[in-house]
Parts: C-alpha cells; structure tokens; sequence
C-alpha cells in the first residue's frame, strides 16, 4: 500500500511540474502574466515538494548541529554513530595536499580519539551551519582547547561534510594555521557572526 501510494504521488508530483506550455515557452517563464497551471493540483503538489526539501534540508542541518555537539561531548560513540562505515576523514594537517586521510570507520574512530586524547577540554564553539546541497553542508566552529604539554590551541575553522542517506560519507576539516597560544589571546568577533 505504501508502494502504491508512493507511485500515485510521484506520478502526481511529475504531472504538476510539467510547465503548460504557452506560445512555446513555459508559462511558469513568462513571468506574472503565465496562466496558472491546470488541474488544481499542481500548485498543491509544488508545495508538498517544497515541504519535502524543506525538510531534508532541516534534517542536514540537524545532523550538522548535532555532529558539532557530539564533537563537544567528547563521546566517541555519539559520534561515530553519525558516521557510514565507509566513512572518511581529512584532516586539516598532515603531508598530504589532503591533509592526512583516514578511510573506514575504524580508522576514523582512532582518529578522532587521537584529537580528544590530545586536547581533554576541546570545544568547538561559535557554530555555525549551513546546507549547501541535499548531500552537503558545511560547519564552522572557534576551537579552543589545552595540550597535554598545557599550551593553548584557539583556531577558527570549518568541516565540508558530505552525506549519504543521514550518514556522514566524507568529513574535510580545515583550520587557520596558527602558532599555539600561551595566554588568552584572540581574534575579535566579526559582527557578522552576532
């Protein structure tokens, strides 16, 4: 039944976005002098196709949220838990022209728990997020954290993360190249970021 009622409605949904073809354009490219489209339902379907990219597009920005929250929580299963086990990651540093590149889930776990081990009190705040696609969102974040050794590490710096059926696929960190801190030293605040 839900097959069905999935058929109906995609057949619906192709019918209403077929723009009623006028002079030999669109009607929908003529501007506010187009005659409506036919039928009744398609300005009906239209909407329901936008709540639908509304809500995928509210579902990425969710999980890009809560991908930063769960890098807070220092909780390496809440992470993980985000992530394909096919994932990568590319780190902001390394010899790579990629930075350094980890791929498979296990190997991206070790990673990450290699960035939580060295800085105990990591945060990344200041979050900001933005869809750029169905697939891909980007974060940016101030990180701000201790060494073990006790020097400071205060970077701003962003993720380009790509995403395959609510998993993340590809994380690609990047960060300001920045000697580590010894005091409280920063950037000001943009006014943008409020």
């Amino acid at each position: 039944m839900i097959d069905q009622a999935a058929a109906i409605s995609s057949s619906l949904l192709r019918t209403a976005v077929k723009p009623e073809v006028s002079g030999g354009r669109p009607n929908a490219l003529r501007g506010h002098g187009g005659a409506a489209p036919t039928g009744g339902r398609a300005p009906a379907m239209m909407r329901f196709a936008a709540r639908r990219a509304d809500m995928e597009h509210d579902d990425l920005e969710r999980l890009l949220v809560e991908h930063t929250e769960a890098w807070n929580s220092h909780d390496l299963d809440r992470l993980l838990d985000l992530f394909a086990v096919d994932c990568v990651f590319e780190a902001s540093g390394g010899a790579e022209s990629c930075g350094r590149r980890f791929e498979g889930w296990a190997r991206v776990r070790a990673a990450f728990a290699d960035v939580l081990d060295s800085m105990p009190d990591a945060n990344w705040g200041d979050g900001r997020h933005f869809v750029v696609d169905d697939d891909y969102g980007v974060s940016e974040w101030r990180l701000t954290g201790t060494l073990l050794d006790g020097r400071r590490v205060d970077v701003m710096g962003c993720d380009f993360l790509t995403v395959r059926e609510g998993r993340i696929v590809r994380k690609n960190s990047f960060r300001k190249q920045r000697p580590l801190v010894a005091d409280e030293a920063s950037c000001p605040r943009s006014p943008a970021a409020g």
